[in-house]
């Protein structure tokens, strides 16, 4: 007797339609203007998407009474890589921050979780034709309406005639700082991937004939006029190659007869004959920076991508692996490492205090975070990949093939760039879909067999399959509240930010950064909070309403939990450098005050904060020598300046500590000569400050030629440097040359129309007589 089935009907289609609009939307959907940063709300969106679409899913299943699951070695590689994920959480020392972090970050236990279940879910829904065809269409279209957006906006931010619009499309976008998809170069491997599939649409048509060629035709165009936009080397690379390589496949089926088709292969020779010319413009010396620089003219905008060097990647892996080689640090932890072992040669870089969250590229950062058995994890998942797709391209009898090899190449096109690069967020979660899709051909195609489940067959199985999946809804939708909390916690924080830098606005500042904890306790947030304390502190001590007596109580009650807070911090973390930094701070304050034992726990914080950042030579300079100089030990000053200069030679702000310290034991001719020194040696390191004490020290020197030279400098750099042009002007007049010191202070004026002292200097040098005379 044939068992009655139970319509799906509406949960699976609200699953795949929910899947299917998270894709169309998500490369250019922008969270902003709610409080979020544009990458937070991608991430948002695809977390919520994922969850409530796999609860959708689950209830379809009870639905049908069975549940089928797709049966192949890459899902179950996957499977082990999620598991390794979670023990090495357990075992990393911050379990929380390893499985979840602040909810966005890319390398945590739960985000790895979001992406499986895209790829489970597009693996599951979409192994009709008509879907799989129904679903390229979405992402074509996508791909449309994202290029149309971005060049409004790249217009908008870079023409004066659209000035009017730049408020509304502040809120849209990032400007021309990054591309609607996130980075730049994202937005190029973007399309290259909407190239390479486009291109098998194209070549192989006949296949697909309820997928319009028109469509197709047009994404290739503009993805190509993005492509020459962005000029991502890489990119043309891969479309060299997988264009090449289509192009002699299809020569091949047509030779054999075995494929219909109206065209030798053209649109593919095509993409092959434009890879070759921008490779070559790009091998040609000065060609690419030409190209680059024209672009930033007319566009507005400049593409870079900063992340650590291979070699880095793999110092970092070296040093992590022999500390913990099985399981790694823990996912989310990559920064804490690099602070702690990053090479030396970093520091001799314009990027040296930068923490950077990923290795060289996507996957090879798991070496570090996850370990060998990671690592395994993850070869095994892409030799199992390339494995079934040699068994696809191998197979005769496979009716709807295009269909097949268009997600096989648009995956390990993808997962290429996730090995030599780091995606960001929509650009994971279509790495891992199209991943799915290709899944789900193998599927249709019965090159990989299904496992069926039915649960109306065994009353025990139904009972505990029934009570699995509630339990799976229930805590996939507990998952969903907790990412939503979580968002609202960085917005309370982010809100704080906003009136504790711009508005000056303590009391608010505090009480939402009070509100962010609540919602979800984060290291960051506590010293945020100590930081306020701190202010709230400075401002108390200079309140002449108060009385003594007064302002010790509210001392004693803000530095207590200026302590309590950076306390909580180093619970949450103490492998964070600068949670112990946060700690130091508060006590160096204390010292000031004269706290008895407040020198020694400054001391021992920031000694802390070192051991975890040992080649980070603002440590040395900032907090170390500044600790010193407060408790009047400038020997012992010198001593950390030294460290901090054979750290980073060209690092200029020891220089002018040193310079300082010299200064204040009247010695200004080793501190003038260091500075000198310091601008020969190393000049690309001196900034508007460092000439501008540098000019200082000239002009006490009575050397106002050269106090002027260095003045100048000074104002190049920062052309509103009103303390330089001052000094500049007493310079010209101490010269001589009135009429240049009245021209500077005519300019002053303007930036200081207050101000009686230049008004007075201005009377003088036109010899008018000056107030009150």
């Amino acid at each position: 007797m044939e068992m009655e089935k139970i319509s799906p009907w509406p949960f699976a289609k609200m699953s795949l339609v929910i899947v299917a609009l998270c894709l169309f939307a998500l490369p250019w959907f922008n969270f902003s203007v709610w409080g979020a940063s544009f990458e937070v709300g991608k991430k948002l969106l695809l977390a919520v998407a994922a969850l409530v679409a796999l609860v959708f899913w689950l209830i379809s299943q009870l639905q049908e009474n069975k549940i089928i699951l797709p049966k192949n070695c890459i899902l179950l590689t996957l499977g082990g890589v999620l598991t390794l994920s979670f023990l090495s959480a357990v075992f990393s020392g911050n379990f929380w921050r390893s499985i979840v972090g602040f909810g966005f970050e890319q390398d945590t236990f739960f985000t790895l979780f979001i992406l499986l279940t895209i790829l489970f879910l597009a693996a599951s829904l979409f192994q009709s034709k008509r879907r799989f065809l129904s679903i390229y269409s979405v992402l074509f279209i996508s791909a449309l309406v994202l290029f149309v957006l971005q060049a409004i906006v790249v217009l908008v931010f870079k023409l004066d005639f659209f000035a009017f619009s730049r408020s509304f499309f502040s809120f849209f976008s990032n400007g021309s700082i990054s591309s609607l998809v996130g980075k730049w170069y994202d937005f190029g491997v973007y399309y290259g991937f909407v190239v390479i599939s486009s291109l098998f649409f194209l070549e192989f048509r006949s296949e697909g004939k309820s997928l319009s060629s028109r469509l197709a035709a047009s994404c290739l165009v503009v993805s190509l006029v993005a492509l020459v936009f962005v000029n991502y080397l890489p990119v043309w690379a891969a479309l060299l190659v997988f264009s090449l390589g289509l192009f002699f496949y299809k020569v091949f089926l047509v030779k054999k007869g075995s494929l219909q088709s109206k065209t030798l292969a053209g649109f593919s020779f095509l993409v092959v004959m434009v890879s070759i010319f921008f490779l070559t413009l790009g091998s040609v010396e000065g060609l690419g920076q030409l190209w680059a620089s024209e672009r930033t003219k007319i566009s507005g905008v400049a593409i870079f991508d900063v992340k650590p060097s291979w070699f880095s990647t793999y110092q970092i892996a070296k040093a992590s692996l022999a500390e913990k080689p099985l399981l790694g640090v823990g996912p989310n932890r990559f920064a804490s490492q690099w602070i702690k072992d990053k090479p030396a040669s970093v520091n001799q870089t314009p990027y040296w205090n930068i923490s950077f969250n990923f290795g060289a590229g996507y996957l090879p950062t798991f070496a570090i975070t996850g370990g060998l058995l990671m690592l395994a994890g993850w070869a095994a998942f892409l030799l199992s990949l390339l494995w079934y797709g040699f068994r696809l391209v191998a197979r005769r009898d496979i009716k709807e093939k295009p269909l097949s090899l268009v997600a096989l190449a648009g995956s390990i096109y993808l997962w290429v760039f996730s090995v030599i690069y780091v995606p960001d967020s929509f650009l994971l979660a279509l790495t891992f879909f199209v991943t799915g899709l290709f899944i789900s051909q193998l599927t249709e195609n019965k090159i990989i067999p299904s496992l069926e489940i039915w649960l109306n067959r065994d009353s025990k199985l139904n009972l505990g399959a029934v009570l699995l999946i509630l339990v799976l809804v229930i805590g996939l939708s507990g998952s969903g509240f907790y990412l939503v909390q979580k968002y609202v916690s960085l917005y309370f924080y982010q809100k704080g930010q906003v009136e504790l830098i711009y508005n000056k606005n303590l009391d608010r500042a505090q009480d939402l950064v009070g509100r962010a904890i609540k919602l979800s306790a984060q290291d960051l947030y506590y010293r945020k909070a100590s930081e306020i304390d701190l202010a709230k502190i400075s401002n108390t001590l200079t309140q002449n309403d108060l009385g003594m007596e007064q302002k010790q109580k509210q001392f004693e009650t803000l530095f207590n939990s200026a302590v309590a807070n950076t306390q909580k911090a180093l619970e949450i973390d103490k492998k964070n450098y600068l949670n112990w930094l946060a700690q130091g701070n508060v006590y160096q304050l204390a010292v000031s005050l004269g706290v008895e034992g407040s020198y020694q726990k400054a001391l021992d914080s920031y000694l802390q904060a070192q051991k975890l950042s040992p080649t980070n030579p603002s440590i040395l300079v900032d907090n170390l020598a500044r600790l010193e100089i407060q408790k009047g030990d400038s020997q012992k000053a010198k001593d950390y300046l030294n460290q901090a200069k054979a750290l980073k030679p060209d690092y200029y702000p020891a220089v002018l500590l040193e310079t300082q310290l010299d200064l204040d034991s009247g010695d200004s001719v080793s501190g003038l000569k260091k500075l000198e020194d310091f601008a020969v040696a190393y000049p690309q390191a001196a900034d508007q400050t460092f000439y501008f004490q540098l000019g200082y020290l000239k002009f006490i020197q009575l050397d106002y030629a050269g106090a002027i030279r260095a003045f100048s400098q000074a104002v190049a750099l920062e052309p509103d440097f009103a303390n330089a042009k001052y000094f500049r002007a007493l310079s010209y007049e101490a010269l001589g040359q009135r009429s240049e010191a009245l021209k500077e202070f005519v300019d002053i004026q303007k930036t200081n129309p207050d101000s009686d002292e230049v008004k007075q200097v201005i009377q003088r040098l036109k010899g008018e007589p000056s107030l009150g005379e």
